[in-house]
């Protein structure tokens, strides 16, 4: 699954102001500094570019990154040149946490913050269906234990015999 489009909503948004603003400058431009249109330009492509390197950035990021939900583990990976990955197996995960803004309410995403035992925590931003997706994960977790304590006779034993 990649992450909700709204990782690069603001971006976008900034992008789109930016083009606006580029009308009052080029008036301004022209009328109190009696620019050329070649300076002008300048600037405009100058802007421009700034503005599209930017967005280019996030929206390739969204297009680069994963999140991975199996019954096994959970997987993030991100990168386009190089990829940077971290797993963590569902028998290490320790809690989980999910948080929505009223503006991530609104669009359908938030954030998981995930505890584990022996690596490292991972957040993982703009995901969609957070509070969902937690559940979904406790649940795998309960169906492993559940799995776990068939095959050795009701046994206990910490996260699933590991």
């Amino acid at each position: 699954m990649r992450p909700h489009f709204m990782c690069a909503l603001p971006q976008i948004v900034l992008t789109v102001l930016g083009v606006l603003a580029l009308i009052p400058l080029i008036f301004f431009m022209r009328v109190s500094f009696n620019a050329s249109w070649i300076a002008i330009a300048w600037v405009v492509f100058g802007v421009l570019g700034g503005l599209a390197i930017a967005t280019m950035k996030k929206v390739v990021w969204w297009q680069t990154t994963r999140y991975v939900f199996t019954d096994h583990r959970i997987v993030v990976r991100a990168g386009l040149w190089s990829i940077k990955g971290d797993t963590i197996p569902l028998n290490r995960v320790q809690a989980l946490q999910f948080e929505e803004t009223l503006f991530d309410r609104i669009l359908g995403s938030g954030r998981l913050l995930i505890d584990s035992a022996a690596e490292n925590d991972i957040v993982i931003k703009y995901v969609k269906r957070a509070e969902e997706i937690k559940h979904e994960v406790y649940v795998q977790i309960d169906r492993k234990e559940d799995e776990y304590r068939a095959n050795n006779n009701g046994k206990d034993s910490e996260r699933f015999g590991l």
